[in-house]
């Protein structure tokens, strides 16, 4: 489970407390806060945190941007720049498949890139009307746009999975989607190969997107059996969320649980996760329903297909006017 579902099922009485475990393995001390509010339900523990995944990647075929001589792209201008020189030579620039979810989480890249943290939060996850309505937002949607056309109609049916394999294989040059594309890439590698590179998605501030993964027990687990909580103990111990993380491309969601073993771009993200965490940066998902509620995630998600439809932008009313 993910974000608020959490406490929607605890709230329901379906969950295992488990805070037996969690007070003998000190996660109010090793979890960061924000991972440690999202598994707890009126100050229990109800689910065990496995990873934090970030969602403001680019994932790039290098050899691809050599080829046609382009830059790593550092901020917006040089990257529509590059999609639009890779698409002028007649490659496919962008690994993206017409699945909701793909084309929302580009979506919240956007909105993260031009606004920041503050605007992010205060559109996509306090709701405000202002910035709702904001020129910030009109200007994420002109974005949003630009890419919808470089990326073209209709979209391919390709699985993110799939897109990984494209971008691997060199028949595309970017995909942007979250370090689960990681996790896909060293399926095949043991760390990330030479012709790979990741790389934040540009903003005009550092940050975070995040989400993360938790398991949680239903009440016909018989937590009481002597091998029940010996279950969950497991789970959570630090050498098997280790070995999750490294296969999963994630970062632990333990303080202390050592990266040392992890692949050069885990490495990056726990250093940027650090960093996020101390300016205030890291930033729940909208896309992965870490953010706000199933009905309001829906909301965004419609609002996206349309204009990545390409209907005209004086024709789309703006979220929530």
């Amino acid at each position: 489970m993910e974000g608020p579902a959490i406490s929607s099922w605890a709230a329901l009485g379906f969950l295992v407390d488990l805070d037996e475990v969690a007070a003998h393995q000190q996660w109010d001390n090793l979890l960061y806060s924000d991972i440690r509010n999202i598994n707890r339900y009126k100050q229990s523990y109800v689910a065990i945190p496995m990873n934090i995944h970030r969602l403001n990647w680019m994932w790039i075929n290098h050899d691809v941007l050599a080829k046609h001589k382009v830059e790593i792209p550092s901020d917006w201008e040089s990257l529509i720049q590059g999609l639009e020189q890779l698409k002028q030579a007649g490659v496919k620039p962008i690994a993206l498949g017409n699945d909701q979810w793909q084309i929302v989480q580009l979506f919240e890249n956007i909105a993260f890139g031009v606004g920041g943290p503050d605007y992010y939060v205060d559109a996509f996850v306090n709701l405000n009307p202002e910035a709702l309505n904001s020129d910030t937002t009109k200007q994420v949607f002109e974005r949003f746009r630009q890419i919808s056309q470089i990326a073209g109609s209709p979209l391919p049916t390709m699985r993110w999975d799939e897109g990984v394999e494209a971008l691997m294989r060199g028949d595309h040059a970017f995909q942007f989607t979250g370090d689960w594309a990681l996790g896909e890439i060293l399926y095949h590698h043991n760390d990330v190969p030479k012709h790979i590179r990741c790389a934040p998605f540009p903003s005009t501030e550092s940050g975070f997107i995040y989400n993360s993964d938790s398991l949680v027990f239903f009440r016909h687990f018989d937590s009481k059996r002597p091998s029940g909580m010996d279950v969950v103990s497991e789970l959570s111990s630090p050498e098997f969320l280790l070995e999750l993380n490294r296969r999963k491309g994630s970062i632990p969601a333990q303080k202390n649980i050592p990266i040392d073993s992890l692949s050069s771009c885990q490495k990056q993200s726990y250093a940027d996760y650090q960093k996020a965490i101390e300016q205030g940066a890291a930033i729940p998902s909208i896309v992965d329903s870490m953010a706000v509620d199933p009905i309001v995630q829906n909301a965004v998600a419609s609002e996206c297909i349309v204009i990545s439809l390409m209907i005209p932008l004086n024709l789309i009313r703006l979220l929530y006017v």
